[in-house]
C-alpha cells in the first residue's frame, strides 16, 4: 500500500475518533456521564483517545516519509485576519439570535472551533497554491463542511459500533439515529454534519480543479531574428 492510501486512511481513523469523543462528550452534556450498567461506555473514550493519539503518531512518520509538497506556503494575508474575525464574529452573532440559551454553553464551543478550522481551510488553501482573498475564503468555508462532515460520519461509525457491542441490529440503528432518535443535541449534530460532508468535499474538488489542475497556457514562441515580419 502506497504512503498516500495510508495517510487517507489514517486520516479517517483520526477523524472516527474524534468525532467519537464529540459524540461522547454531547451525549454527557445532555444526559450525564454514564451510570450503571451503562458504566462500561467509559471504554468508548479511552479507546477513542488510544487510537486517536495512534493515529496521529502514525501521520506524523508518514508526512516524514513522505512530505507534502505544495507550491505554496503556510501563510496568510492581512486580510485573511480581518476575514477570520469577521466570520467569528457573525458566528457569534447567528447563535446569540438563533440560540441564546445554550450562547455560553455551546455557542463560543462551536465558534471557536469553526473559527479555527476557518484558519485550517486558509492556510491548506495557502499551502496548495490557491489564489488569495475570495477564493481561499470560499474554500475555507467548504473545508469547514467537509471537515464537519467526515468527524460526523466517523462519530455515526463509533455509534455503530457502540451499538453491535451492546447487540443493537445496525439499519435500526441507522434508523434510530438518523430518522426516529428525536431532537437529541448529538443527534441533531450527526446529522447536519452528514448532509454538509457532500457539498463541503465538492466545493473543495471544484476549486482545486478550477485554479490548480488548468493546463497551462501556451507561451508563444519569440520571432527569430531571420523569420520575415
Amino acid at each position: 500500500m502506497n504512503v498516500t492510501r495510508q495517510k487517507t486512511i489514517w486520516w479517517w481513523i483520526e477523524a472516527a475518533m474524534i468525532g467519537g469523543l464529540a459524540v461522547f462528550t454531547l451525549m454527557c452534556a445532555e444526559r450525564g456521564p454514564p451510570r450503571g450498567s451503562e458504566t462500561k461506555l467509559w471504554a468508548w473514550p479511552v479507546i477513542s483517545v488510544f487510537l486517536a493519539v495512534a493515529s496521529a503518531v502514525a501521520l506524523a512518520r508518514l508526512y516524514r516519509i513522505e512530505p507534502y509538497a505544495g507550491p505554496g506556503l503556510w501563510q496568510l494575508e492581512m486580510l485573511d485576519l480581518v476575514a477570520t474575525a469577521f466570520f467569528a464574529g457573525l458566528n457569534l452573532a447567528a447563535w446569540q439570535a438563533g440560540r441564546p440559551s445554550s450562547f455560553l454553553a455551546f455557542g463560543l464551543i462551536s465558534t471557536a472551533c469553526a473559527t479555527g478550522a476557518f484558519v485550517a481551510g486558509m492556510l491548506a488553501a495557502a499551502r496548495m497554491g490557491l489564489p488569495p482573498r475570495l477564493t481561499r475564503w470560499s474554500f475555507a468555508a467548504c473545508y469547514i463542511l467537509r471537515l464537519f462532515g467526515a468527524l460526523s460520519l466517523g462519530g455515526v461509525c463509533v455509534l455503530l459500533v457502540v451499538g453491535l457491542f451492546f447487540g443493537e441490529n445496525p439499519i435500526k440503528f441507522l434508523q434510530e439515529i438518523y430518522f426516529r432518535g428525536g431532537r437529541h443535541a448529538a443527534l441533531v449534530v450527526l446529522r447536519a454534519g452528514t448532509v454538509c460532508f457532500l457539498p463541503g468535499w465538492l466545493g473543495c474538488a471544484f476549486l482545486v480543479n478550477k485554479h490548480l489542475r488548468r493546463p497551462p497556457a501556451a507561451v508563444p514562441e519569440p520571432p527569430h531574428p531571420g523569420d520575415p515580419a
